[in-house]
């Protein structure tokens, strides 16, 4: 038996012989559904593409530089509004729609520190190979 009673995962189940061994091959279709993954829209700015030197010549060049306001309330709109311009004209939103996987449920901290003295022994061994393969030639 492949399934259990009752379920209905799979159908048209076919067995063949295909020659090449002794024993028979079983291929059948699986009636599966995908899992949507969440999806999530980021908005983001390119900091780091700035130049410097256009954003202080255009700080430099704003209102905040050249006109004096007395009440608070307003300066601070006033830097609100015209910083907020210069980073859109400077580094402009950017927005992109990530696919959140969840992380393996069966991947967890020993199979990671295994994974690890894994990927150092294979290191060492490529060494090991490489000064014999020298040996060799030499």
């Amino acid at each position: 038996m492949i399934i259990k009673a009752g379920e209905n995962v799979a159908d048209r189940f076919c067995v063949r012989d295909p020659v090449l061994s002794d024993h028979f091959a079983v291929s059948c279709t699986l009636k599966l559904c995908k899992v949507l993954f969440e999806r999530k829209r980021l908005c983001y700015r390119k900091l780091k593409s700035i130049e410097v030197s256009e954003l202080q010549t255009d700080i430099g060049n704003s209102p905040l530089i050249h006109e004096e306001v007395e009440d608070v309330t307003i300066l601070v709109d006033q830097y609100n509004s015209v910083l907020s311009s210069l980073l859109d004209k400077h580094a402009p939103l950017n927005k992109r729609v990530v696919t959140l996987q969840p992380a393996a449920p069966w991947y967890n901290d020993e199979i990671k520190v295994e994974k690890c003295l894994c990927r150092r022994l294979e290191q060492c061994w490529r060494v090991v190979v490489l000064c014999m393969l020298i040996r060799v030639i030499l």
